[in-house]
Order: C-alpha cells, then structure tokens, then sequence
C-alpha cells in the first residue's frame, strides 16, 4: 500500500495527469508483488467461467499458469473498477484510499487461511498454512484499527458490512466449487476485498 501511495504523490508532483498517475501507482502495486493476487483472481475468474464440472479439472486448471480470456477480462474489470474509484477522489483521499484497500484486504486474509478448508491437503505452499485464533484476530483487528484512523469509525463499518456479505459468498462458493481454498483462491479473496474496500468508501464520499 505504502508504495502505491508513494507512486502517486511523486507521479502528481512531476505532473503526470491525475488519472494516469493512479493507473501507475495500481501498476507500482502488482509490481511489488510479483502479481501474485492479480494472477490468483485471473485464475479464479478463468476457472469458474469454464464450467468445469469436475472439482479435480478445476484444481488442474487453476494451477495452469496460462491465463485465458475470462482471466483477462476478469483482471482488467478488477483494475478499471478500482481505478474509477481512486480516480473520483482528490490526490489526498486516493493515497487514503490505496493504503486502506491494501491494509484490509490483506488484513483479512488469515481470516480466510484459518476458517476455510484446505483443497488440496498436501499443499506445501506457506499461503495455505493454518494460522492460530490468536494471529488471525490481530491481524483483522489491526486492519480495522487502522481504517477507523484513516477513514472514520462509520466508514469502516460500512466496509466490514460489506466484506462480511460478498467475501462471505465468495468464499462459500469457492467451497462448493473447490472443496476448500488453494493459493490462487485466497488472492481471488484478496482482490475481491480490494474492490470491495474502495468502492464502498467512493460510495460513501459521494454523498
């Protein structure tokens, strides 16, 4: 998150029209990460949309790193959803909205790592990796305290309604679809909850 916002305070300051500098800064995200949840939501996307009726051909599928065009679209709708948001705000609210959208959504992924089922129980990747009760909270509670600083106490509220809802749905057909969550399905998770975080907080300072 902090190098998004750092993206696009100096991308403003040397001029670069607004809506391209939020453009670089998403872009300065995915770089920083290697595209590790944009692939895992690409995959997703790709693998529900090919209507595999076979949880083991959709697990195949899902590992495949060959992204197809469901995946593609489904990136693109994903960046274009939370450029249209950032690019709404002023430079201050977009760094705002950056950091936040980066906090919770990673915030809350031990959540998804300690309650979800695992769909592949010899999986070594640390990324499906139980954490403790005790971990999962802190993690979430930090997330929310951090949001409530930056954003206000109602605002917050709002996007932990809305996160509980669609997270809660996403994640309940990832189960039946999966059988449990593998590392491309958390980033699925994490993108879902990026999207979610922002476009609440555009909704609520459009009024």
């Amino acid at each position: 998150g902090l190098i998004g916002v750092i993206t696009v305070a100096v991308a403003d300051l040397i001029g670069i029209p607004f809506g391209a500098s939020v453009l670089i800064a998403l872009l300065s995200m995915v770089l920083i990460t290697g595209g590790l949840h944009e692939e895992g939501f690409a995959q997703t996307a790709d693998t529900i949309f090919k209507r595999v009726e076979n949880r083991d051909q959709r697990l195949d599928i899902i590992k495949n790193s060959n992204v197809g065009t469901f995946g593609i679209l489904a990136l693109i709708f994903s960046i274009t959803l939370k450029w249209a948001a950032l690019n709404s705000f002023s430079l201050g609210g977009t760094a705002v909205g950056i950091f936040i959208m980066a906090v919770i959504s990673t915030g809350g992924l031990p959540i998804f790592m300690r309650y979800m089922p695992q769909a592949e129980k010899d999986s070594l990747s640390p990324w499906t990796e139980q954490p403790g009760f005790d971990k999962a909270t802190i993690s979430v509670v930090l997330a929310l305290i951090v949001s409530i600083f930056a954003v206000g106490f109602w605002t917050t509220c709002a996007i932990l309604i809305v996160l509980v809802v669609v997270t809660g749905v996403a994640s309940w057909l990832l189960i039946r679809l999966f059988s449990g969550t593998t590392s491309h399905l958390l980033g699925a998770l994490q993108q879902i909850s990026e999207i979610c975080t922002i476009l609440t907080i555009a909704v609520l300072n459009s009024e």
